[in-house]
This record gives structure tokens, sequence and C-alpha cells, in this order.
């Protein structure tokens, strides 16, 4: 196709696109904050019939007669595999249009057939349920946008594969009034070369499926499901351990129940049975201190002495028998 354009319009366009892709890099970033954007891969393009030009979208009274472009994008493995439709929060298609003739519209249907550039005859298409309707072309080297969510929606399906959906056969361009007439840029332009884009949006990011929306069941310290999410284990220790040990501590008092968890009282004591162990310290109200070596205040316990040092023995003192490894306590005629 020749240019008419000259090389002042060629830098100007240049500079516009180059100004156009940072605002969409931009634009990219911010929505990836929160989601996960994608390019579908564009793999055909191709205007029927074949005798027309570039991407050409035309009416009946054009020179040529009627024209309709056909486009297919590849979704995988640009998208991460499996992903159902419905995590697609927007699909937009931007489209260049490379050149103008007459202004008007054009509209937008799902294909339902097989096809490939190098066919002859057009893919048939979706004519009663149309994607969208009426998108306006006024102005060359100008961008047109289209939503189409809701079909890619349908070319992924319920498993990323398009079960429960729809083929994906790509999308027919076609014309909305009689005297429409432009062209698209085709992946094989050689001037502006902006052939057509797929941005996919999805509505959770890829790596963190876990975040926000996943199915499936949860395996690890975590189990169950999305909505029924139960602690399986903290550390090595299962989840009932744990909270066993949590009641036992919450239930503990200061009384001496064999296997249970003793607390201390307010005042920091503690009752207890017998106990066999070694004490740094003042034992207070011991009824039995064998080996101590200093035991006051226990039955009115003046000074703990050995039998040896009693020579002058008075009522209530309280000695050391070093026969019987016991104290006792002086009562007059007779000890205890």
């Amino acid at each position: 196709m020749l240019s008419v354009f000259g090389p002042k319009t060629h830098i100007k366009c240049f500079g516009k696109y180059l100004f156009e892709m940072l605002l969409l890099a931009i634009a990219l970033l911010v929505f990836q904050s929160k989601s996960f954007a994608q390019q579908g891969t564009l793999t055909d393009n191709a205007t029927f019939p074949a005798s027309v030009s570039a991407l050409t979208v035309q009416g009946s009274s054009a020179t040529e007669g009627s024209a309709a472009s056909f486009i297919k994008f590849k979704l995988t493995p640009n998208l991460p595999s499996t992903t159902p439709g419905s995590l697609v929060a927007k699909a937009t298609l931007t489209l260049y249009v490379g050149s103008l003739q007459s202004s008007g519209s054009f509209n937008v249907y799902r294909v339902t057939s097989p096809w490939g550039e190098g066919d002859t005859t057009a893919p048939t298409y979706d004519v009663a349920n149309p994607v969208v309707i009426g998108v306006p072309v006024t102005s060359a080297n100008s961008y047109a946008t289209v939503d189409v969510t809701a079909l890619a929606q349908q070319w992924l399906g319920t498993d990323g594969l398009g079960a429960g959906g729809a083929p994906n056969y790509g999308i027919a361009l076609v014309s909305g009034t009689a005297t429409t007439a432009f062209s698209f840029d085709s992946k094989e332009s050689t001037t502006t070369s902006h052939p057509a884009r797929l941005t996919v949006l999805l509505n959770h990011v890829a790596t963190a499926d876990a975040a926000t929306n996943f199915t499936g069941s949860l395996a690890g310290d975590v189990t169950g499901t999305q909505n029924g999410t139960v602690v399986s284990s903290v550390g090595s220790q299962s989840a009932a351990n744990v909270a066993n040990s949590t009641m036992a501590v919450s239930s503990a008092t200061n009384d001496n129940a064999p296997g249970t968890i003793v607390r201390r009282d307010a005042a920091g004591n503690f009752s207890a049975g017998t106990i066999d162990a070694s004490i740094t310290g003042n034992a207070a109200t011991a009824t039995l201190a064998t080996n101590a070596t200093n035991a006051d205040i226990a039955k009115r316990v003046v000074r703990a002495a050995q039998d040896s040092d009693i020579v002058s023995a008075a009522d209530g003192q309280v000695y050391y028998d070093t026969t019987l490894n016991v104290f006792k306590v002086f009562d007059g005629p007779t000890s205890t």
C-alpha cells in the first residue's frame, strides 16, 4: 500500500504513538497494583473478500462492495493456565484507524467457524448476537476501543479452555452503515504499525490466588475451604494439642491437684504436698525440712540447733536430732 503521508507526518505520528504507549504503561502499572493485566497474542488478521487489502471495513456503497475484517487472538499461555472466564474483569480490543475514506461505524461479532489468513472464503459469525453495535469511526490516525469482556469470558469458559463457553475463532469487524469505509492497521503494517491489541484484566493477582479469590481446598497449617478455613497445626503441634494446653493454663488454680498446672495466687503462693527439692533461700511454714540449715518462724521456732547444743533447754525450743534426722520441739520433761 502506498503511503500518503510525508516525512513530517510520520515523525508526528511516531511521537504521538510513543506518548500513547507511555500513558498505557502508566495505566497498566496502576491497575496491576490491584489486578493483573495481560495482552492476548494476535495470531491472524484478514479481510474478506481477499481482494480487498489491509484490514478494511466498508459498506455496500463502496466501489469494491462490502468488506469485513477478521482478527484472532491467542489468550494462552499469556494468561495463567486454567484461568476461568469468571476471573476476567475487563477485556478491551484496541484498533488503530490507519486510513479513512468515509466515516461511519462498525459492529463486532463472535466468529463461529475456524479460519486462517490464507483462506479465500470468509468464516461465519453470530449475526443474531452482536458483541457491540455502532462503534464510531470519524477520523484517521486514531484509536477505536471496544469492550469485549463477555466474549473473552466465553472463550475461557469455566476451565480456561472454553468449557461451558464458546470456541475462540476470533472477532468479526463488520460495517455498520452502507457508506462506511476505513481500514485498521494489521500486524503486517509497515507504515504506522499499530496492530490490533487485546488487553485482558483479571480481577485478582495471578501469583496470589489465596489473597482474595480462590477455589479448591487448603492444605498445610490451615485446611478446609475459603469460606470454612480451619487451623490444623501451629508449628509442629496439632491444633487440638494447642487448644488443650490453652484450656489447661486458663483453668489452672493454686491448688495442688495431681496432673494439673498449678498457678500461684495473687500473693505469689500456691499449696503443695511433699516436695523433694533443693531450696536456696527461705522456706516459710514448712512442716518438715530435712537437713535444713536454718528454719525460722516454723512452729514458734526461735533457733534451730543441734541436740548437742541444748544446754539450758526452754519450753518450745526446737532442736535437730542428729540420730533420727528430724526436728524436735522441747516441751519440758519430754521432747517430741
